[in-house]
């Protein structure tokens, strides 16, 4: 079926841009989650009782955080479990909203 209007092709492209984006966000998620597992693995059996430093995000800037390995392996296992899919879930809708307002010239 050959689309003949501008604003059929415009549809179709969008379509398929946005399709391709949800596939790229899945087969990101699916490569990811292992990795967080096997991340969150190590760092909770760590032996290690020192707490190392982490920038995090102040009202000017930056601050140190500090954290003990098993502390950060927590943060790895909960996006393992369900932070990585609502991270992306949150950016897709944001993106099909952003879609859905365009206008063709």
């Amino acid at each position: 079926m050959a689309r003949k209007s501008a604003v059929s092709k415009a549809i179709y492209t969008r379509h398929i841009r946005l399709y391709r984006y949800l596939n790229d966000a899945w087969i990101f998620t699916s490569l990811l989650r292992p990795e967080l597992k096997t991340r969150a693995d190590k760092l909770q059996t760590s032996k290690s009782k020192a707490k190392k430093p982490y920038p995090v995000p102040k009202r000017k800037g930056t601050v140190t955080s500090r954290r003990r390995d098993e502390d950060i392996g927590l943060i790895f296992y909960a996006q393992h479990e369900r932070g990585v899919f609502e991270t992306n879930i949150v950016s897709m809708v944001s993106r099909v909203g952003a879609s859905a307002s365009f206008t063709v010239s």
